[in-house]
């Protein structure tokens, strides 16, 4: 026996389950325990109405995997009409910020004791649609028999209603290869986040690892609209539309790429030196004379006579000038303008105090330097006629 799933397992003393866990763990190690939990509005109203029934929080201190009763009651509602998807989806949300990190909801469109998924959404392309979303979710993916033909009718607990295998028409070619992305591709400690077009029934999901995000969207009534998705952090997204088409049985792929972000580096030396000069500030502007960064677009030379602009996309022109100097030292008027290049095609722009002698060279990484000459210094003598030394005050 590979594991146990406990009917109406809330209603059950949490304490119960440990101790059983406990046991069977003795004489079969790595026991699954799945609990099937009660639906949330029905755990609340037996609690006021003075029963024992455990929150689905509870019961993971017992459990490997529950049923996703607690909030079923919102994806039975929508599909009935009465709720927008975001509700449904902000409850999906709502169990990634509750639960434990390692937490695994059994999904499911259908079941034994819920209506065929079929009944609801005649349409075999939004069928598809909700059976694709199924497998993105997290946690593990529970298919009821007959649900690959598309089946509609609710078979009876109670009596022998054989699946009608002859209706013509088959998901398992598509619930293959969704396995496949599930296993192959997702991970189950993904984070996961949810979102949704309200007016076009789209539902916008995505599942990080830390190092990609995959964005699953789906169109639940088979309407087309343009969505919203972001890139990872530090990454430009990629907003150019690609168009493909899906044939019967046929697996496409379409693939975005997204280019790093890249930083600029602001340098500010003592002419004729490799003396770093702080305190010195620069005004930062985009092609259009928009502030960069913060809502001035001046920033100050650290200790180190540097300024670090960070998050800029590839192929941004930026123009710099040098607004305030510091105390004894030349302010050097002369702006410079840099495209902002890739790690591969990078650029060092070096500004003299003349404008004249501003260079642009290869180099490695973005960077602009600025030198500042020191002030001069008149120095005036009064002496006595016919000596050398004596002053004259």
């Amino acid at each position: 026996m590979d594991g146990f799933r406990c009917d109406v397992a809330s209603f059950v003393p949490v304490a119960f389950w440990e101790k059983a866990r406990a046991a069977v763990e003795k004489v079969r190690p790595g026991c699954i325990w799945l609990a099937e939990t009660v639906h949330g509005g029905f755990g609340a109203f037996a609690r006021h109405s003075g029963f024992y029934s455990a929150t689905d929080y509870e019961m993971f201190s017992a459990f490997d995997l529950e049923y996703e009763y607690d909030i079923r009651e919102y994806f039975d509602r929508y599909l009935r009409g009465e709720i927008a998807l975001s509700h449904w989806l902000d409850m999906l949300n709502l169990q990634e910020a509750i639960y434990p990190a390692n937490y695994n909801k059994m999904r499911c469109l259908e079941n034994h004791d819920q209506p065929r998924i079929a009944s609801f959404v005649p349409e075999e392309s939004d069928l598809v649609n909700y059976t694709a979303l199924l497998y993105f979710l997290k946690g593990t993916t529970l298919l009821y028999a007959g649900q690959e033909v598309e089946a509609a009718h609710q078979p009876s607990l109670f009596e022998r209603e054989p699946v009608d295998w002859s209706t013509g028409k088959d998901l398992s070619p598509l619930m293959t290869r969704l396995a496949a992305i599930k296993h192959g591709v997702l991970r189950p400690d993904d984070s996961f986040r949810a979102a949704a077009d309200d007016e076009h029934h789209i539902a916008v999901l995505e599942r990080d690892d830390g190092e990609r995000i995959c964005c699953g969207i789906f169109s639940l009534h088979s309407q087309s609209a343009a969505v919203e998705v972001k890139a990872p952090d530090g990454y430009v997204l990629d907003e150019e539309s690609r168009t493909v088409k899906v044939n019967s049985n046929d697996t496409q792929t379409i693939v975005f790429k997204n280019t790093p972000k890249q930083s600029v580096t602001i340098e500010k030396y003592i002419d004729g030196t490799d003396t770093p000069l702080p305190g010195v500030t620069f005004l930062v502007t985009d092609a259009s004379g928009a502030p960069v960064g913060n809502a001035t677009g001046e920033y100050v030379t650290d200790a180190n006579g540097r300024i670090v602009l960070t998050g800029l996309t590839p192929g941004m022109v930026l123009t710099v000038r040098e607004v305030k100097t510091v105390k004894g030292y030349t302010l050097n008027g002369n702006p410079q303008t840099i495209v902002v290049g890739t790690g591969a095609a990078s650029q060092t722009v070096t500004a003299a105090p003349s404008a004249s002698t501003g260079t642009t060279t290869t180099g490695t990484g973005n960077t602009l330097t600025f030198y500042d000459e020191p002030l001069s210094v008149l120095v005036i003598h009064k002496s006595i006629e016919g000596t050398a030394t004596e002053p004259l005050a």
